[in-house]
């Protein structure tokens, strides 16, 4: 199912003194365990490290693209619009990812080697 997962909790302070929580995108599609625990690991972090967390299901019709290109590989997730990591994160690459994307807000680096499924097979 795609949409939202869960938003940052609000704080208290004046948001405008920081930058905005990453944003966290998990390309998933039904029945995939991995993405399950991908889930668990950043839903351990949203508190210590306020994001917000969002799902693509590959298999939607509206993603048709997303399917071509993460079929092989999902869990895919991506920050601020960025891809970060597939298969699998451990609470430590979690808290490190989201640590970089915190202090550097857009300019997040994306890791090299996004998977493309559909590039491969032509």
């Amino acid at each position: 199912m795609t949409g939202v997962i869960y938003e940052p909790a609000t704080k208290e302070s004046n948001a405008s003194d920081s930058a905005p929580p990453p944003q966290v995108t998990l390309f998933t599609k039904e029945g995939c365990t991995l993405c399950d625990k991908v889930k668990d690991v950043l839903y351990e972090l949203k508190n210590e490290i306020p994001h917000s967390l969002n799902q693509i299901d590959i298999t939607d019709e509206e993603h048709h693209s997303c399917f071509a290109k993460y079929k092989c590989d999902v869990p895919v997730l991506h920050v601020n619009g960025q891809c970060w990591i597939k298969h699998r994160v451990t609470l430590e690459e979690a808290r490190e990812g989201l640590m970089q994307a915190t202090r550097e807000g857009n300019a997040f680096e994306a890791r090299p080697g996004e998977p493309n499924a559909e590039a491969m097979e032509h």
